[in-house]
């Protein structure tokens, strides 16, 4: 895994820089990583087995509690921006739908899973306050949880299943962040969002790795060409700066943006 990166300003500079401890991951998460990296054939089949090979039990004690801490700061985005007139408008066209099993926060409610990742999802991110993440470019991965809730309740998952998922969510979303420089063909870093959501909904769902693939493979294809030459091959096909696995997930290193 990549060293710790910096986080960046958001509306503001951000007074100070977040740096956070630099523990790795348990042995099995290394490993599903280089079992992940040597599967044969596309971008997208080896994110495909990578997310298939990721257990709870892989994720240390700091990690897991990284998610956690995420996770409550971005409810607390979307509780604060509850009654702001676009995210009330996103509320009410998800409700609209009548019926599902996903809740939309703030209410008794549920509706579909992703109307419910539309409303909840808007609210997460109106104030622009939620996790900052940089790599070659800049990235918000928790934009992700909204949709990783949405299929969980859906789906009955267990917390452990949903920690898991959230995980997963960030590493895909953030090694593409750091692998490819989409600006340089017109494209901006929320397209990663696209299969990290898709592998981690898959996931939850439990899904094979085959149909996981199907649902990644449209931005993985593209961007599967884009690998630095000669360089050292993860799940992403990104070259890593790091001598050898080891270092802080992506989660880590993320950092709370604070206006």
């Amino acid at each position: 895994m990549a060293r710790m990166l910096h986080s960046i300003p958001r509306r503001r500079v951000i007074a100070g820089m977040a740096g956070f401890g630099l523990w790795g991951l348990a042995p099995r998460i290394l490993a599903a990583e280089s079992a992940a990296s040597k599967s044969p054939g596309t971008l997208a089949g080896r994110l495909a087995a990578y997310a298939d090979g990721l257990r709870h039990d892989d994720l240390d004690a700091a990690t897991i509690e990284r998610v956690k801490s995420h996770f409550i700061d971005t409810i607390g985005c979307g509780i604060a921006a509850f009654d702001e007139r676009p995210v009330r408008i996103c509320r009410e066209v998800a409700l609209a739908a009548g019926a599902g099993a996903a809740t939309v926060i703030g209410t008794n409610r549920r509706t579909t899973p992703d109307l419910a990742t539309f409303a909840n999802g808007a609210a997460f991110r109106y104030y622009d306050l939620n996790d900052s993440y940089v790599g070659g470019l800049a990235g918000h991965p928790s934009d992700h949880i909204a949709a990783c809730l949405a299929v969980a309740e859906s789906e009955r998952s267990g917390a452990a299943e949903l920690i898991t998922a959230i995980v997963l969510a960030y590493e895909i979303n953030c090694r593409l962040i750091d692998a490819f420089d989409v600006t340089a063909r017109g494209w901006d870093a929320p397209v990663f969002s696209l299969p990290a959501v898709a592998l981690a909904a898959g996931k939850l769902m439990k899904l094979t790795a085959r149909s996981s693939r199907r649902r990644s493979v449209s931005p993985s294809t593209t961007t599967s060409r884009w690998r630095k030459p000669g360089s050292r091959r993860c799940p992403t096909g990104r070259g890593s700066p790091t001598p050898k696995p080891g270092g802080t997930p992506c989660l880590r290193r993320c950092s709370r943006a604070r206006a």
